[in-house]
């Protein structure tokens, strides 16, 4: 989640138009250019990343503490299946597309993965210091 973050951060800080705003974000809709780069970022640098945090989900969903799937964490594997079909009309040659149809939900992901974090580590240390 990190990792992807900081990758997005970087690309919104080279990309950014003179008036300092994000090629997505403004008024004026991306350019060829600015969207040829997007791809190329999306495809070997974001699709990667959030393809691992979904396997992450999917493949370790047994050690979640809820006693269902969060709808955050739903929403994060939609996102991912939304994006692999816009990478898919990309690799066949159709750009009409440059986002996910779900959004990511990155703000909401990130509060997750940290509290959860966090409380998986003070669970671990409350263990460790019983077992001593």
């Amino acid at each position: 989640m990190e990792a992807n973050s900081r990758a997005h951060e970087a690309f919104c800080e080279r990309y950014a138009r003179p008036d300092g705003v994000h090629p997505f974000d403004h008024d004026v809709p991306p350019t060829e250019e600015e969207l040829a780069e997007w791809r190329i970022w999306a495809t070997t640098v974001f699709l990667p990343n959030i393809q691992k945090m979904r396997d992450v989900v999917v493949t370790k969903a047994d050690l979640l503490i809820e006693e269902e799937v969060p709808p955050v964490l739903l929403v994060l594997c939609a996102h991912v299946a939304g994006y692999e079909v816009t990478a898919a009309r990309w690799a066949s040659g159709e750009f009409g597309e440059y986002k996910s149809v779900i959004q990511f939900p990155g703000p909401e992901l990130k509060e997750y993965a940290t509290t959860r974090f966090a409380r998986l580590k003070k669970q671990q240390a409350a263990l460790l210091g019983r077992r001593r």
